[in-house]
């Protein structure tokens, strides 16, 4: 069977994050939750954490895909 016609299985329900109910990712819960473990700020713009700034935004939006692809 190919792909494209294979059923996708959900996992189980208590494995389903909070910010997605099987369909749609909720933007508001998914930042919370995901400052929780990433926190920073945007100042100006640009973002820092306690570190100081983020030189390579890009870096995020790559954790953000891992996140979502979990």
């Amino acid at each position: 069977m190919d792909e494209l016609n294979t059923p996708m299985v959900m996992p189980p329900e208590e494995s389903i994050p909070d910010w997605y109910d099987g369909k749609r990712i909720n933007e508001v819960l998914f930042c919370q939750q995901f400052l929780k473990k990433h926190p920073m700020k945007c100042v100006r713009g640009r973002l820092f954490t306690v570190d100081g700034l983020i030189e390579d935004e890009a870096q995020i939006g790559n954790l953000i895909l891992e996140e979502i692809a979990v």
